[in-house]
């Protein structure tokens, strides 16, 4: 099973990503917006795993603390196809993230590990990095990322991910109490 360790946002918080999304649409933002359900700011990304591997990351979750995090949009990025909001992190939720990433090591877990950086993907299918809002928007940021409010995640969960026609859809498996 394809899987991954994601925050999801707070109702809120989901419900101003999506207004950001259809606001970068009618902008000319081309590419398909993620719904609601399908935002997420990915701890690490595990790639297929067998059911007692996915056993051993929900008890690798269980054991690490964590507390509820909040994030401040920072600028956009582009990662392959995905128009994603970089977003600011505390050293704290940093400094969990890189436990987080070690303790799955140590207990076997094997998935690529690379640089981490905050975001949410808001667009994928975005083919045309020369397209002059996607310019605009890597170049300077819009008024109201400046301005944004932090925005409330709530606690890790594991997903599964399901690459479909239409896009990916994800399960939530486990979620840390």
């Amino acid at each position: 099973m394809r899987v991954f360790l994601a925050l999801h946002p707070d109702e809120q918080s989901e419900k101003r990503l999506l207004g950001w999304i259809e606001d970068l649409k009618g902008e000319g933002v081309k590419g398909r917006g993620v719904n609601g359900e399908s935002l997420h700011v990915t701890l690490a990304f595990l790639g297929e795993q067998s059911e007692q591997d996915i056993e051993t990351v929900e008890k690798v979750l269980e054991k690490i603390p964590f507390s509820l995090q909040s994030f401040t949009p920072s600028g956009f990025g582009l990662f392959c196809n995905a128009l994603v909001l970089k977003l600011d992190s505390s050293d704290e939720f940093q400094n969990y993230v890189r436990e987080l990433r070690k303790s799955l090591k140590e207990a076997g877990i094997v998935f690529k590990d690379g640089p981490f950086q905050a975001h949410v993907t808001l667009f994928r299918g975005v083919k045309n990095r020369k397209e002059p809002i996607v310019q605009r928007l890597l170049e300077k940021n819009p008024a109201w990322i400046n301005s944004a409010e932090s925005m409330q995640f709530g606690m890790p969960g594991l997903y599964a991910s399901e690459l479909l026609p239409s896009g990916a859809r994800y399960t939530l498996l486990f979620e840390k109490e």
